[in-house]
């Protein structure tokens, strides 16, 4: 069996940076566009494609209203198109909630 590495705060940015790349890489509607990067000392600054609305948890929390059925299959059409697209480029996993999620029209 083999056991990772411990990632130590020197290890954490660089790890952190080759999953930016990775995501750099990714073109898809459902998601975000990320531009840029930058590491400086123990932090990396991202510039990332603005997306008017916000979260997708707040949004439903504010606007319960919008949970209809045909509003529902269009959040799950579009988060499962990402995911289908991640996996076609071999991205096995990523963390996705409601919280991490941002929306741009429902």
């Amino acid at each position: 069996m083999v056991t990772p590495a411990p990632l130590t705060p020197e290890i954490f940015p660089y790890k952190l940076c080759s999953e930016i790349e990775m995501l750099i890489s990714m073109d898809h509607n459902n998601i975000v566009n990320i531009y840029e990067y930058y590491l400086y000392r123990d932090q990396v600054f991202m510039v990332m494609e603005y997306l008017e609305g916000g979260e997708l948890l707040n949004v439903i929390q504010n606007n319960p209203e919008l949970l209809s059925e045909n509003n529902i299959r269009k959040i799950m059409s579009d988060i499962l198109s990402a995911v289908a697209y991640m996996h076609s480029k071999n991205i096995g996993s990523f963390y996705a909630t409601f919280g991490n999620l941002e929306c741009t029209a429902i």
